[in-house]
């Protein structure tokens, strides 16, 4: 349906001439260095390299590095309303100065996790999953000057679906720069995603999760929360089975069952300029000063919404309601 109302990329998805070549410049974080992409090649870790920067650019600035206080310093508090398990801010009532010790305090955790955790691309199968972690039972080769917070005496392995590693390899140096965009900034959402449930696993030892804060979803997830955090909902590709990532859809981070109960779930079409905006030191910069708020979401020209019985578009352009009429027709007839 989405594709269908997309025809030609009128709505600029997959294509977008007046996207900007990538300018990010800094270094890649030491937990995304090539030791710890084991199977991944010259070529594909070569390949890489953008998106492990983008990847590193979360991980870089201090309005970036408050999400990970509460996860890496919190501590456990039990709501008696509710019986929900959710973590303690560490920043509350602290200073500017006292804010910025908690933060150097992350940073020297995530250095820490560079040796705790690798990274191995993998055949699905018939599972469906981007990345996912897992419990290695490795002993993390700790430092003395190593953080006192992970307690755990396993490391991580993050699983990465193989079709990554066969886009990377085969077709990434051919792709067009929208193309590799998709791809790189699927590739860096994911791992960074999979690396807030890695810094859960390092302190607790187990996948069970508490809630970040009281007031998110009842199922906690340590990934979905970082996503809200910096973009505002979630962000999946649109097609889950192909080696390249198509365009993206976006969708508020809410129980499914509420969403339903609500209306139907709804996703919102990303175009690929919001996508390519994430590649450019501009768009950090304001990260940097006002946290990651200063990026509006997507704008909203295209979504699709399901409920329980059926599919529905909404977007104001009459020539795709056309063409998805078109679509229904057809598929009607046969």
């Amino acid at each position: 349906l989405i594709a269908a109302a997309n025809t030609h990329d009128r709505f600029r998805l997959l294509e977008d001439h007046r996207v900007q070549e990538p300018n990010l410049d800094i270094p890649i974080h030491p937990i995304f260095h090539a030791s710890n992409f084991p199977n991944a090649g010259q070529t594909v870790y070569e390949n890489l390299q953008q998106g492990l920067r983008l990847a590193s650019m979360f991980l870089h600035h201090d309005s970036t590095l408050e999400w990970f206080v509460s996860p890496l310093l919190g501590h456990s508090l039990i709501d008696t309303a509710s019986w929900k398990t959710y973590l303690s801010n560490p920043t509350n009532h602290k200073t500017d100065f006292g804010k910025t010790m908690l933060k150097k305090r992350v940073r020297q955790a995530l250095q820490c996790l560079s040796h705790c955790i690798h990274f191995r691309f993998v055949d699905t199968g018939d599972q469906k999953f981007y990345a996912r972690t897992q419990i290695h039972p490795a002993r993390p080769p700790h430092k003395p000057i190593c953080t006192k917070i992970f307690g755990s005496t396993q490391s991580v392995r993050i699983d990465i679906r193989k079709q990554y590693w066969n886009y990377l390899q085969k077709n990434y140096a051919s792709s067009s720069l929208c193309e590799k965009l998709r791809q790189d900034f699927s590739f860096a959402v994911n791992i960074v995603h999979e690396l807030c449930h890695a810094i859960g696993v390092m302190r607790r030892g187990d996948l069970i999760e508490p809630h970040i804060r009281l007031d998110h979803p009842d199922n906690p997830e340590f990934g979905y929360a970082w996503e809200n955090f910096m973009f505002g909902g979630i962000l999946n590709p649109f097609d889950r089975s192909s080696d390249g990532i198509s365009f993206l859809m976006r969708k508020v981070w809410a129980e499914d069952k509420d969403a339903m109960d609500a209306g139907g779930k709804e996703w919102t079409a990303v175009p690929v300029s919001y996508v390519a905006q994430w590649f450019q030191t501009s768009t950090w910069d304001l990260v940097a000063k006002y946290g990651p708020t200063a990026i509006p979401p997507p704008p909203i020209k295209l979504r699709l919404r399901a409920t329980r019985s059926h599919y529905t578009v909404l977007t104001g352009n009459p020539d795709a309601l056309a063409d998805v009429s078109k679509l229904q027709k057809e598929t009607q007839k046969q």
